[in-house]
């Protein structure tokens, strides 16, 4: 594995939280789906009324988290392992290179 990409794995940026990774990956997904640019809030609002059920708890349970209702909100570690790999292939199966 390259240097750089050990170094991120081992040590992540203290930024990569589950409240960071959640919206930032909502945004995205809306962008592709919608073709709206969005902020985190944005993206995390859209993500609460369109991603499956079991993930719209996870995605406001960060939006609460980044608008400063509740302090460093600790997540279901499976249901955020799933909604990662759900959006990852959202994500891929969405996106088209016109």
């Amino acid at each position: 594995m390259d240097g750089a990409a050990e170094e991120i794995i081992d040590n992540p940026p203290a930024y990569l939280t589950p409240t960071y990774l959640t919206l930032n990956l909502s945004r995205v997904l809306y962008f592709i789906k919608k073709g709206k640019i969005s902020s985190k809030r944005e993206g995390g609002e859209w993500g609460v009324k369109n991603l499956p059920q079991k993930f719209q708890q996870l995605v406001n349970q960060c939006l609460n988290e980044y608008n400063g209702e509740t302090d460093n909100s600790n997540v279901d570690s499976q249901n955020f392992l799933a909604f990662v790999e759900y959006m990852i292939q959202e994500i891929k199966q969405n996106i088209s290179f016109s």
